[in-house]
């Protein structure tokens, strides 16, 4: 069986991200950590609609805030 999947506390920051937070994650703040770069940027997919996935560009992110669930 393969782990678990990390999870994180996502809220969308600009207007863009705070459209797709709707439309894409059913305003739901869970979304699934699927990388973490070296260079600080992370990579998160909609913890309940598969299609959806972003980039986030580190703590200095215009458009997305996140918190790592432990």
């Amino acid at each position: 069986m393969p782990p678990l999947r990390k999870l994180a506390r996502v809220s969308p920051v600009s207007d863009r991200a705070k459209l797709q937070f709707v439309e894409a994650m059913n305003s739901n703040p869970i979304a699934v950590i699927e990388d973490k770069r070296e260079d600080g940027r992370w990579f998160f997919s909609s913890q309940h609609n598969g299609d959806f996935w972003f980039w986030s560009d580190g703590r200095d992110d215009p458009h997305w805030r996140y918190e790592e669930i432990v």
